[in-house]
């Protein structure tokens, strides 16, 4: 399951795959991993595109 949930992560988002650690202690510590860079990734993304150029 916690390969699956990571597949589709890095389907979505495939410029995280480099930020993927390659070993995990659990497949809890993969999913928490998976998860926490999307949100991260979000965060950049959102913060990036509410700047407006012209102030």
């Amino acid at each position: 399951m916690a390969e699956e949930i990571g597949d589709d992560v890095l389907k979505v988002c495939p410029h995280l795959e480099s930020r993927v650690p390659k070993e995990f202690p659990s497949a809890m510590h993969y999913v928490k991993t998976m998860i926490t860079l999307v949100l991260e990734d979000e965060k950049v993304r959102v913060s990036t595109q509410s700047k407006d150029p012209g102030e």
